[in-house]
């Protein structure tokens, strides 16, 4: 049986100690070659000393001759090799996992990464941008940065980060060159996949523990090139003459590079057999979750057959490739035919297992890239087999037909069924949503000045006296500029109904992330204002308001990555009760009827044993509110979808999910790394 976003995360986890036993595992064998070569070095030199004593020293003496050959065990000599190795191989991994703290851009960078600009006129890198946008708002994650590997033409790609707030997204320039639409669909379909099994995370932990055990080697690489080696001179000078001082020094220099770098091949050897052992069959289940997202396989298995014909194949050139050979889309080093070591599986029985998904026994051969934005040329990403067609309304209804917009009543269960796992239809979806979407909302998403103003525009109330006073406030603390900015913005924004405010605030953290620090200092200050103009309690604008922290945050100061700190519900109950009734409150009109709704969420809960208790509206404050999303984010992975699914019955508790209800709850998912594709109830988006 599938296992579901859910259950994925928790294997995630208990892969990370996977991880950290096969690390401890390998130290041994580290510490025991160390130790071989320090004896034979030492050994050598006790015959060498010896053989000297004896001419020199015992030849005028009466005392004892010297032994020659001392004992393999030196208890003394292991200890310092036992102490020394440790501090090498634990300084190095503690040195690359804080290096990597700030999240996937730091490994961009390191291999060599430029990020691509949104404001781009070429045709293969808004290609790229588009696909991406399209990949995060129909999974319900943040728009990553994105970031390009120059010169680098193998067909590869990869994505880094601790969580979606710091992800990257990065792909060679082959990629962009030679790969048609649907098949770089296929490659970040792919990327995407591994952060909703959990490996994103879990590579990035991967990539700094075995930093430690490459660090003998990275020692031996930095020892021989302290080599002597002669200057620069100009043409025609005249060469520096070598001592032989200078020539003993670098042969002694090369003998310890060697027998350093003996030792950490051993090291190395180590570190891919657990980078191999971790990722080469979460390959496969990328590809599998990549296929069931664009239902498009010939796409993805097109590319590995380029990957197999081209003469560059996927090899990045980088000398940090090694470092992150387990986060790429193909193998990125040399090819390696020890199973054991190796970190990717073979292509062969990738492109198999791939052309028998989704009932197709053959996959057609690679047609060449046609430069063009969209699916393929003169087709819809509705066009393909098995995906209907349907058109989005982007405007809110007129004349009262608000009520309308609303669906049958849910099941936990089917609420919660794509969480992590979206598939063709949501991408269809909301390709169909971007393509009627202006231009003039999609360029405000690019830069940090209109994205700014995007965000302040859906935060104004409905309400013409509230709104009003809204922009007199904005007025008195904005610029000139970015008044203006919104006014223009004001017109195309306003008529949207609720379904498109979260995809916009998806699309528009890549810029957000651009701000200074000052800049968005002010801007959080500015929406909190906004959000408190009316003096009431608006759930919606609190959740958008908490994802923008929550995705923001960790780009401008420190932020303490979240770990389970819960995992039996009881200990949960009040936070429980205070958003349940939170949620309860906002989709009802009386008090008799939250309760109502608060003891249908709340008996999904009570399976546990735990005791839930409705909460009236007045206490249901934003620091309380606050307080119940950062205790739940805390939780274990099965405590949340547990929670999650309450929230779906409460939200649908009338018969009914209206729009802003469905989008509320996914900005609560979104607070609990628990990404949500958008909700495709055909109704949502019908008027009568």
């Amino acid at each position: 049986m599938a296992m579901d976003f859910f259950e994925r995360q928790e294997m995630a986890r208990v892969n990370s100690r996977k991880i950290v036993l096969l690390f401890l595992l390998a130290l041994p064998c580290v510490i025991a070659a160390v130790y071989v070569v320090s004896v034979a070095v030492y050994a050598l030199g006790w015959a060498f000393f010896a053989f000297w004593r004896s001419v020199f020293v015992e030849i005028h003496s009466t005392s004892a001759g010297t032994a020659y050959f001392i004992s393999l065990w030196q208890p003394t000599l292991f200890l310092w090799v036992a102490g020394g190795t440790l501090a090498v191989v634990f300084g190095g991994s503690l040195y690359k996992l804080k290096q990597l703290a700030p999240g996937g851009q730091v490994v961009a960078l390191l291999l060599g990464g430029e990020r691509l600009n949104p404001e781009t006129k070429k045709l293969d890198e808004l290609r790229l941008l588009h696909v991406v946008e399209e990949m995060s708002v129909a999974s319900g994650t943040p728009a990553p940065d994105i970031y390009i590997l120059r010169r680098e033409f193998g067909l590869n790609a990869f994505v880094a980060g601790h969580t979606v707030s710091d992800m990257v997204v990065c792909v060679t320039e082959g990629c962009l060159k030679n790969l048609t639409r649907d098949e770089l669909q296929g490659v970040i379909a792919h990327e995407y996949s591994h952060i909703f099994n959990g490996d994103m995370r879990l590579n990035m932990t991967l990539m700094g523990l075995v930093h430690g055990l490459l660090c003998i080697t990275l020692l031996s690489y930095w020892l021989m090139s302290r080599t002597y080696r002669e200057s620069d001179r100009d043409i025609g000078g005249e060469p520096e003459v070598r001592t032989g001082v200078e020539v003993f020094v670098d042969l002694v220099i090369l003998v310890v590079g060697f027998l350093v770098a003996f030792i950490g091949w051993n090291g190395a050897f180590f570190g891919r057999i657990i980078k191999g052992a971790v990722s080469r069959q979460r390959e496969f289940l990328a590809d599998a979750a990549a296929v069931q997202f664009t239902r498009y396989p010939e796409g993805l298995a097109n590319v590995l057959k380029k990957v197999k014909k081209s003469s560059e194949g996927s090899i990045i050139h980088s000398p940090r490739a090694e470092e992150a050979s387990h986060i790429f889309f193909c193998n990125g080093v040399e090819d390696d035919r020890i199973w054991l070591t190796a970190t990717h599986p073979p292509l062969e029985e990738r492109i198999e297992r791939i052309q028998t998904m989704m009932g197709e026994s053959f996959v057609p051969e690679p047609k060449p890239l046609i430069p063009s934005l969209f699916p393929s040329e003169g087709e819809s990403m509705a066009d393909r087999p098995g995906e209907g067609s349907f058109t989005t309304r982007l405007f809110a209804p007129k004349d009262g037909a608000t009520e309308s917009m609303a669906s049958a009543a849910i099941d936990a269960k089917d609420a919660l069924a794509n969480v992590g796992m979206p598939v063709g239809r949501h991408l269809i979806y909301v390709a169909d949503l971007m393509e009627a979407l202006a231009e003039q909302v999609r360029r405000a998403t690019r830069e940090p000045g209109g994205a700014t103003a995007l965000i302040y525009v859906l935060l104004l109330s409905p309400i013409e006296s509230v709104r009003e006073a809204q922009l007199r406030l904005l007025k008195s603390r904005l610029s000139s500029e970015a008044s203006l900015k919104i006014s223009a913005l004001l017109s195309v924004v306003r008529d949207l109904n609720e379904l498109i405010k979260i995809p916009l605030v998806a699309l528009a953290f890549p810029a957000l992330r651009r701000l200074s620090l000052p800049e968005y200092t002010a801007f959080m200050e500015n929406t909190a204002a906004l959000i408190a103009a009316d003096r009431q309690v608006d759930l919606f604008e609190f959740a958008l308001q908490k994802m923008l922290r929550r995705h923001l945050e960790p780009k401008f100061k420190p932020v303490q990555k979240p770990d389970v700190r819960y995992s039996v519900l009881n200990e949960l109950a009040a936070l429980c009760s205070t958003l349940l009734s939170a949620l309860a409150h906002a989709g009802q009109d009386t008090s008799k009827e939250a309760q109502a709704a608060f003891e249908r969420g709340a008996k999904l809960l009570k399976k546990d044993g735990a005791d839930f208790k409705f909460v009236a509206l007045s206490d249901c404050t934003f620091n309380a509110l606050e307080a119940a999303l950062d205790g739940l984010a805390g939780a274990a992975f099965p405590l949340k979808k547990l929670f999650l699914g309450a929230c779906a019955q409460t939200v649908a508790a009338d018969g009914r999910i209206r729009p802003r209800e469905a989008e509320l709850l996914r900005a609560i998912a979104d607070s609990l790394d628990c990404p949500m594709p958008p909700f495709l109830f055909a109704d949502l988006c019908k008027t009568k």
